[in-house]
């Protein structure tokens, strides 16, 4: 195994510049001061292995902020921009046990790298990994398409071929168009699933006259039809999509999930669920709410599609801890976010888990509060009223519901109120009565508007002082 400073000189990160030596000093330089002091221990002073010495480039390009974030990367804590507040903040991490949570920790020790990870500044280089891999793996996907979409020309005109007359006659015009196109991809996807040949399933009586369709609407509109058709056909596609993936989720929901019968897979979703919670409580520790919300929310989709098989018994309650304990603290954060639909969905999901947590339930509460079902409020609160009975904590809970009776109870007086109040005001100006007309009928003429008559009576009009148009004048 390599020592800590041969990995620390084989270290490619340019920020190595600034760290110390291991067992060295506390110490940390910037600018002309580190060009001074610096030792041999980053990747400038390093040689390649047959001997090169490594030349940085002449010329690093420098980005705006405003380019990066249009770019999509990231965005970090800009104090660390500030060299001084950046060395104070190391040489706080290096001296104090309460500042660096790994003071005393083996490198060896997972939660260490996981405590690296939650830093700031570490957090934005993983979100711009994530989102690059994003990026690329779309990318591939594009260029899997083209080739596919290549592939499928080929097989589509060696498939016409064996098609009747009167179909290459209505298709031949239009098959330079994507609507053609894709709509010939389906049909030979269904050839090959349903084991019918293409040219049969083509010159059915349902596919034909969708096909008349495309040729009558391209042959009156031209492009802009086509591509109109395209657009049409892919929003019906991908509305298929949300409504398949909706039943799938259901389906999930009510399976309670996908069977996960490998340990290995199983333990390391358990682990992963355990440190976005983590992650979470040192967000929310610092305020910052919406990082809090994003690393819960990642937790929560690595595990709520898989369960641990039945035998599996142990597996199985730490996935349902886990996974609630991330629910509801999701539902928290959305709270606090104002996100009452998301910590709603986050709340009832929990319940499914265990209908008995009573935090799950007050949680569902304060979301139906905000997204202004006050009405639904009472029944969360008279199960959690039930759950407490017998618990230790029981009169702690009940003093919470309580307290949320009254303020459910203020609200709704306030509502009442308000709406008396309007009614009230309402019945003195006569809005809801016969009066309000016989009023506006007793109004004097210099008042009201003038009434529009329906009788038109005809002007006479003299041709002697009428005005003549004399063509030839502009």
């Amino acid at each position: 195994m390599r020592s800590s400073e041969s990995k620390y000189k084989d270290s490619k990160h340019p920020a190595v510049r600034l760290l110390p030596p291991p067992g060295g000093t506390n110490r940390i330089a910037f600018g002309a001061e580190a060009v001074q002091e610096a030792e041999p221990q980053h990747q400038a002073e390093t040689k390649w292995h047959d001997g090169r010495q490594f030349v940085p480039p002449s010329h690093i390009p420098t980005y705006s902020k405003e380019q990066l974030r249009g770019w999509g990367y990231p965005e970090y804590d800009p104090a660390y921009d500030d060299p001084i507040w950046l060395k104070e903040t190391w040489k706080k991490e290096y001296e104090d046990p309460r500042e660096n949570a790994n003071f005393f920790l083996d490198q060896r020790n997972p939660e260490f790298w996981n405590n690296v990870a939650r830093k700031p500044y570490a957090k934005a280089i993983i979100r711009s990994d994530q989102h690059w891999n994003g990026r690329k793996n779309m990318w591939l996907q594009q260029f899997e398409n083209v080739l596919d979409s290549n592939g499928n020309r080929e097989l589509i005109a060696d498939a016409l071929d064996d098609c009747a007359v009167e179909t290459k006659r209505l298709v031949q015009p239009i098959l330079k168009h994507r609507i053609t196109e894709v709509f010939l991809k389906q049909i030979m996807r269904d050839s090959d699933e349903l084991g019918v040949p293409f040219a049969q399933l083509l010159d059915t009586q349902a596919n034909r006259s969708t096909l008349f369709d495309f040729r009558n609407r391209i042959d009156r509109e031209g492009d802009r039809g086509a591509e109109e058709l395209f657009v049409e056909w892919e929003s019906r596609n991908i509305r298929q999509l949300a409504d398949d993936h909706r039943r799938e989720t259901e389906r999930l929901k009510a399976q309670g999930g996908q069977v996960l019968v490998n340990p290995e897979e199983l333990m390391d979703r358990l682990v992963f669920g355990e440190k976005c919670r983590k992650d979470g409580l040192h967000d929310w520790e610092k305020q910052n709410y919406e990082g809090a919300l994003i690393s819960w929310r990642e937790g929560h989709e690595a595990l709520w599609r898989f369960k641990a098989p039945e035998y599996n018994a142990e597996a199985g309650r730490q996935l349902r801890e886990t996974h609630i304990a991330l629910l509801k603290n999701l539902a928290q954060a959305a709270i606090k976010l104002g996100n009452f639909t998301e910590a709603l969905e986050a709340a009832e999901m929990a319940i499914r888990i265990d209908d008995q947590d009573h935090k799950a339930w007050f949680r569902k509460a304060c979301a139906l509060e905000g997204l202004g079902r006050i009405q639904e409020i009472e029944e969360c609160l008279a199960t959690i009223d039930s759950i407490a009975v017998g618990r230790a904590d029981c009169e702690r809970i009940r003093k919470d519901t309580s307290t949320k009776r009254e303020k459910v109870r203020d609200i709704l007086d306030r509502d009442g109120a308000s709406n008396k109040r309007m009614l009230q005001r309402g019945v003195q100006k006569s809005i809801f009565s016969e009066a309000r007309d016989q009023q506006t009928a007793a109004e004097p003429a210099s008042v009201r508007p003038p009434g529009i008559s329906h009788q038109v009576e005809a002007v006479a009009i003299d041709d002697a002082v009428r005005k003549k148009t004399d063509k030839g004048r502009c």
